[in-house]
């Protein structure tokens, strides 16, 4: 059986789908599709966004002592993945989760968003971005603990060294946090 005769034409794997679109802005994937550019900065939120999910999840996986994950991210599984991560800091780590490492796009920051969004329908993306306020962002995690700095830029989430924070492409909030304790 060829590559061909195993995908279902229903699915449309060559449309710009939103997972596709950020798979080619990592350098992952390729894409046929107009949308790819639609989001000035594309390349660097990707890249921004990718950098907190690295640190954050060395983060638990060292200081936080979580030993099992779950990733529930959009996209084609991109390496290092959240286990490969986790696994260099703690060989023992596996597959499950106790905290929520999350970011979402907002354009609180970004007057140009709309028009990004609109981009991207006319693209093709059959799932365009869903953009959230802060305090929507801040909703997300109500009945957990958020763990230091709290909702912030992706970049200014425990930067790498040099400790001089990332700036920001200003596309996103970025947070983890625990189950709150009593």
């Amino acid at each position: 059986m060829t590559d061909a005769q195993l995908v279902n034409p229903e699915i449309g794997v060559r449309r710009p789908a939103m997972d596709r679109v950020w798979d080619h802005q990592l350098g992952v994937y390729g894409v046929v599709a107009d949308a790819v550019d639609a989001m000035p900065d594309g390349r660097a939120f990707a890249r921004e966004n990718r950098d907190f999910f690295c640190r954050a999840i060395r983060y638990l996986a060292g200081p936080a002592v979580v030993r099992k994950f779950v990733d529930l991210g959009c996209g084609y599984p991109v390496r290092p993945t959240v286990h490969e991560i986790a696994q260099q800091v703690d060989p023992g780590a596996t597959a499950l989760g106790s905290l929520v490492v999350a970011t979402q796009l907002t354009g609180d920051a970004r007057p140009d968003l709309a028009a990004v969004v609109e981009r991207y329908a006319q693209g093709g993306v059959d799932t365009p971005p869903v953009p959230r306020t802060r305090q929507q962002v801040a909703e997300l995690f109500a009945g957990l603990d958020l763990v230091e700095p709290g909702l912030v830029a992706p970049g200014r989430w425990h930067p790498d060294p040099p400790a001089v924070p990332e700036a920001s492409t200003g596309w996103y909030h970025a947070g983890v946090a625990r189950k709150a304790v009593p």
